[in-house]
């Protein structure tokens, strides 16, 4: 089970998204490099950087859920 409250159902997906939370941060970062398969890794956020960020500024950013699966985040 995930933690976190749902604030939206995606419309068409079906998506479960959530403010993002310091333990997704790994997640947040695969999904990341795989969406921007071309860039420099050091231009894209890494874990650590995911994990301060969700902690000092959760609401500004939202997490996809398919599931248990992390699978979007902006």
């Amino acid at each position: 089970m995930v933690e976190g409250t749902v604030v939206h159902i995606g419309e068409k997906s079906g998506l479960h998204y959530r403010h993002p939370r310091p333990e997704w941060s790994m997640e947040m970062e695969h999904i990341e490099l795989s969406s921007f398969p071309t860039s420099d890794p050091e231009d894209l956020y890494n874990k650590e950087e995911l994990e301060v960020l969700s902690r000092d500024f959760p609401q500004g950013g939202f997490v996809g859920f398919d599931g248990d699966l992390a699978v979007a985040w902006v």
